[in-house]
């Protein structure tokens, strides 16, 4: 089979590094960059001495695969005339802003038999392989996602921005229908929410509670989960991982505590995370989650093996994320209020 001919559509910041991944790859052809914008054209001409257009029309015919890096207002249209030419795409999430187009896409896929990946890289962060095993009986989920003003992805708003990442984790932890979700959101830029919290209660028991916002002075992205077993957390910024699990003989114990005297409950306090659920830090490989992504795409385009987050999953990341947006309702905007008076005022 000869190589897969592939071309990044979209020279920003993801669009840039997927095309310098893909130069260095020998199972694949990268013969084109296509942006609307001559200065990002120029950028990338200069740093991969690759070829680069202005407008798909100019590759008819001569693409098997594409990245689609464009700003999502544009997935739609892009992924779609791809698609309609039998093109195999991969499209950065969130794979459309309206879960309608997005179901577009997955019969577009189906109707001409290609691939459609969604690029949801959290999937593949090295500390999220690690623990994904030992979260099995989910009970509950504290994800927290902050970054400072990206000045970028501004055609959305922060739940298809960031939160899209730790909707598309929960879904893929169970399959069970949304039963209950409440949710609030605060504008500080704008036009779109900037920050939100959402709290999801499923059909099987699992509570997903989520904070995202980006406009914040730290930087974080962490999960904390409870499961039958005890405790994960996760840390996809530093990718590290920990779990703290109960021994076999921790059930019986723990129901004879509230029995014993003071002094040996202060000792079983003590012991807890290290004798009865001993907190366990976990060996996390390195991985380069685009390149992993990338791998999976083209095995794909090969008849290898299937993609992690088709397009289903991504239109399912999509709906959550139109069903949080509604109950949002209208964004609180921060500064449009009037400011106290000084102390001096007083």
């Amino acid at each position: 089979m000869s190589l897969p001919r592939i071309a990044v559509i979209g020279a920003g910041h993801l669009g840039s590094i997927h095309a310098r991944l893909l130069s260095e790859r020998a199972d694949a052809r990268l013969v084109a960059v296509v942006d609307p914008i001559p200065a990002a054209r120029q950028t990338i001409e200069r740093q991969l001495g690759i070829a680069t257009y202005g407008s798909l029309t100019e590759l008819e015919g001569r693409l098997d695969a594409a990245i689609v890096a464009s700003p999502t207002s544009t997935h739609y249209e892009v992924a779609g005339a791809l698609l309609d030419r039998g093109v195999h795409v991969f499209v950065e999430k969130p794979l459309t802003p309206r879960s309608l187009e997005g179901r577009a896409l997955c019969q577009a896929a189906r109707r001409r038999n290609c691939i459609l990946q969604v690029g949801h890289s959290e999937r593949f962060n090295a500390a999220w392989l690690a623990v994904a095993p030992f979260l099995t009986g989910v009970h509950r989920i504290r994800a927290t996602r902050q970054s400072g003003f990206p000045s970028r992805s501004l055609d959305v708003g922060v739940v298809l921005d960031l939160m899209i990442h730790e909707i598309d984790l929960v879904l893929s932890l169970t399959t069970a229908p949304l039963v209950e979700l409440s949710a609030h959101a605060a504008t500080v830029v704008g036009p779109h929410e900037d920050i939100v919290s959402a709290r999801l209660r499923f059909d099987d028991g699992m509570v997903a509670e989520l904070e995202s916002s980006r406009v914040s002075p730290r930087r974080e992205r962490k999960w904390d989960v409870l499961t039958d077993q005890g405790w994960a957390e996760v840390d996809f910024a530093q990718t590290s991982a920990s779990v703290a699990l109960a021994v076999p003989e921790f059930c019986d114990v723990a129901h004879q505590v509230a029995g014993w005297p003071h002094a040996r409950r202060m000792e079983f306090a003590d012991q807890l995370f290290c004798q009865w659920m001993p907190q366990t830090q976990l060996d996390v490989g390195t991985v380069n989650a685009l390149a992993a992504e990338h791998d999976e795409f083209l095995a794909a385009i090969r008849g290898e093996s299937a993609v992690t987050v088709d397009g289903n999953a991504g239109c399912r990341a999509v709906e959550l994320a139109e069903q949080i947006l509604a109950a949002c309702g209208t964004p609180v905007r921060i500064g449009s209020h009037r400011s106290p008076p000084s102390r001096e005022a007083a």
